[in-house]
């Protein structure tokens, strides 16, 4: 039983780091392409996942990459708003409860650079009352979406803001 269980894990592990590397690569490609004046590789929207669970993050990139998205993740407001700086995603999925810096104060600071401001913001967020809502929508995020969320829902979501965006120019 020992055996299998330590097999497991470290199936596990490996799994784990070869997607680390492939996350990485993928990256630092978008970051290069970034620098150098091109959108992406594939011309793909690119979207900003922002949240601390590594599980959430992992699960939404992976729906979004599905549907054909280039998805940059952060783990905080702050490092949201330095990939933000960098990649120029056109829409950002930003959870509310992170440390360092919350989803609220980092849509305030994203709003408040000419770089980022015209972003669409969709909060995604287990705080689902009226009164988060209003905060939402008060720091400057256009969309306020309650997880768990249906992933049809949230790729819905985004490609409607990407429309949206397209068709405003």
């Amino acid at each position: 039983m020992q055996v299998f269980v330590f097999l497991t894990k470290l199936e596990d592990h490996v799994k784990f780091r070869a997607r680390e590397h492939r996350v990485h690569e993928s990256s630092t490609r978008l970051v290069n392409e970034a620098r150098s004046g091109k959108r992406n590789r594939y011309d793909a929207p690119i979207v900003l996942v922002v949240d601390d669970s590594e599980d959430n993050r992992e699960l939404c990139a992976a729906i979004l990459s599905r549907h054909g998205f280039s998805v940059v993740t952060a783990n905080d407001g702050e490092e949201a708003i330095e990939k933000a700086l960098v990649y120029r995603p056109r829409v950002i999925v930003m959870d509310i409860a992170m440390p360092v810096m919350d989803g609220w104060e980092a849509t305030r600071c994203l709003r408040a650079r000419p770089e980022t401001a015209d972003a669409h913001i969709l909060v995604l967020s287990a705080f689902g009352d009226a009164e988060s809502r209003r905060h939402s929508h008060a720091a400057g995020a256009d969309e306020h979406l309650v997880k768990p969320a249906a992933p049809e829902d949230l790729v819905a979501r985004v490609s409607a803001a990407f429309e949206r965006l397209r068709d405003a120019g």
